[in-house]
């Protein structure tokens, strides 16, 4: 009865990835125009299933996969702004389908486009952190050296490397967030 069940679950989850991949390969064989009116065209009805599509939480096979569709629906919605940019860039109406993919949940433009800035604002903040307890574990050190208490230095050094080890670990946990 189980492997019924499990099985029954297999054939769920293939059926629901070959659909999922058919519309993947739908979306990805959209050919993007060169003419400005086709291209609002194109953005207008790739809005509509960005908007009907919802991203799940869930981090389960189905899901995973349900979220590639909308995933390659945004990527065709990107590059399909990039080219109205290219053909019209001081068009009013980019601005409104920029903000109709900005208002998704987890996806916006410009965080696509400025991850790796936000990633190296990250890694730079973290770096200006650990200069500064690395400053004030030297400073802490070179107190308890001039006042010669050998076991409070290494008390102080295991306390200093336990406190960046927490921050080090917050900040990873913030960052998932």
């Amino acid at each position: 009865m189980l492997q019924s069940g499990k099985r029954e679950n297999d054939t769920n989850e293939l059926s629901v990835r070959s659909e999922v991949l058919k519309k993947i390969d739908r979306i990805a064989s959209i050919r993007i125009p060169n003419d400005k009116e086709e291209l609002f065209h194109l953005l207008s009805e790739l809005s509509i299933h960005i908007k009907a599509t919802k991203l799940s939480a869930n981090d389960d096979d189905e899901n995973r996969t349900r979220n590639q569709y909308y995933e390659a629906l945004c990527e065709k919605y990107r590059q399909s702004i990039f080219k109205l940019e290219s053909i019209s860039p001081n068009d009013p109406q980019i601005n409104y389908y920029k903000n109709i993919l900005s208002k998704q949940p987890n996806d916006s433009i410009e965080s696509s486009n400025n991850k790796n800035t936000e990633n190296a604002k990250d890694s730079g903040s973290t770096k200006v952190i650990f200069k500064i307890l690395f400053f004030l574990l030297i400073c802490v050190a070179l107190f308890f050296l001039t006042a010669r208490y050998i076991k409070q230095i290494l008390m102080v050094l295991c306390i200093a490397v336990a406190v960046v080890v927490v921050i080090f670990i917050i900040m990873k946990l913030i960052k998932r967030k």
